[in-house]
């Protein structure tokens, strides 16, 4: 089948899976269910780039499901690899799910789109692996273990490793508060620079040192629609599930915890207190 086919090329490809995830296929010649009467429909987006959490949709035949005036869950079918198949991407906003809308949202593509669709999910994720069926999609198989390939690439400049990271934040005092007390970054060097009328806090995170520059009445950051420039800082933790409600005990709320599509990790998002998202993944 030609769903087994893109499986095949995605192994092949530079990609890493280090928990079993399952692939779903779905026919343009098979009719999509029906509809339930009163059930959430969804439409075309007209170009436009939602943004759901940290996560910006991907360029592709896109349909959403719109509430309260914004964009609440999307669905994207990204252009077609050799074997003519479009890989496909949901998100759904937290608060919104368990709605319907990525139900929704995955019918409008089988509708809309004419070519084979191949959709992935973490195997533990039910919900997903159940909204997939919903839509009529149907079981292509299992990726049972991590795959790795390497990509042969131009010789590299002799960078070894990256040395530090550079955050401005508005408040030094709260800043210091979350990064050493809340999260547990050891302390390097902190100095008072009086040229400057600044604070320079160097902490320590594994073999990389985090630089915090306290500067009262620095332009806040742009987040919606998001800027050019440092996206976000991503930590890795041995366990999510236990970094997750270690940071809520500490009053630090995360988004739901989702898998990426790409490396099949198991991720999540929280925001610093000038709203830099960071996050941290297993």
């Amino acid at each position: 089948m030609i769903q087994r086919e893109s499986l095949r090329l995605l192994l092949q490809g530079p990609v890493r899976f280090s928990r079993p995830v399952l692939a779903f296929g779905a026919d343009p010649e098979t009719a999509p269910p029906e509809e339930p009467r009163g059930a959430a429909r969804a439409r075309p987006l007209d170009g436009r780039l939602p943004v759901l959490g940290a996560v910006r949709m991907p360029k592709g035949l896109a349909r959403g499901v719109e509430a309260e005036g914004r964009v609440v869950s999307w669905a994207v079918a990204r252009e077609a690899d050799e074997a003519g198949v479009r890989s496909v991407t949901v998100e759904t906003a937290p608060g919104y799910r368990g709605r319907g809308y990525a139900r929704a949202c995955l019918l409008a593509l089988r509708r809309d789109c004419r070519a084979p669709l191949l959709y992935l999910c973490e195997s533990r994720n039910l919900h997903s692996a159940l909204t997939a069926l919903s839509a009529g999609f149907f079981r292509v198989g299992t990726i049972e273990k991590q795959t790795v390939r390497e990509e042969k690439t131009m010789s590299a400049l002799p960078f070894s490793t990256v040395d530090h990271v550079a955050i401005i934040v508005s408040d030094y005092a709260r800043s210091r508060a979350f990064y050493v007390d809340a999260l547990g970054f050891s302390v390097v060097r902190e100095n008072y620079r009086p040229d400057r009328g600044d604070w320079k806090l160097d902490l320590r995170c594994g073999d990389i040192e985090l630089e915090l520059f306290g500067r009262p009445g620095s332009p806040a950051r742009v987040t919606q629609p998001e800027a050019c420039g440092l996206r976000h800082l991503a930590f890795r933790v041995p366990d999510l599930d236990e970094a997750v409600r270690a940071l809520a005990a500490r009053g630090i709320a995360c988004e739901p915890v989702r898998t990426d599509e790409f490396t099949g990790k198991r991720m999540t998002f929280f925001a610093d207190p000038d709203g830099l998202p960071l996050e941290i993944r297993e």
